[in-house]
């Protein structure tokens, strides 16, 4: 309830017209987010609900997701990796996250984005144990500058 409380709504119009742009990735964006969610738990527990590597996981998966079941509907991968860095981007400005947090989530966005290549072919295990790998590796951040020199590595506040 306080998420919604806190969300940015002039941002809404934004995200409709991002999904009426392509009706077809909503239902398999919502399966993969509900699937992102399940996996997390239950790998980390409530560790993915703060800022934490299991945060990092988390969303490198859901972008990872978004992209596998988004490519079942459209085998246009370019499309789907557009869509993909989209609609994680525009769920982060709704988000009522402050500056450095938001940073945060959107490097690790990327960092899904740049391994979908070579992970959405692969089954959730293969994916699961990848991104848990990067994400025991993940860089400790506190200001905005050492997020924008992680560059391929994943990043957690705390």
């Amino acid at each position: 309830m306080n998420v919604l409380r806190s969300a940015d709504f002039k941002q809404l119009p934004g995200l409709f017209w991002i999904a009426c742009s392509h009706p077809l990735f909503i239902i398999p964006t919502l399966k993969a987010t509900r699937e992102t969610m399940k996996i997390a738990q239950q790998e980390y527990g409530n560790a993915h609900k703060g800022n934490t590597p299991a945060n990092a996981f988390r969303h490198a998966l859901w972008n990872v997701l978004i992209a596998k079941h988004c490519l079942k509907r459209k085998q246009n991968f370019k499309k789907v990796l557009l869509w993909t860095e989209k609609i994680t981007a525009k769920h982060e400005k709704l988000a009522p996250n402050k500056t450095l947090e938001r940073a945060m989530d959107l490097h690790n966005n990327q960092i899904g984005l740049m391994h979908c290549s070579e992970l959405v072919s692969q089954d959730n295990r293969e994916i699961i144990a990848f991104l848990k790998n990067e994400a025991g590796r993940a860089k400790k951040v506190n200001q905005l500058a050492e997020i924008e020199k992680a560059n391929k590595e994943m990043v957690y506040l705390s």
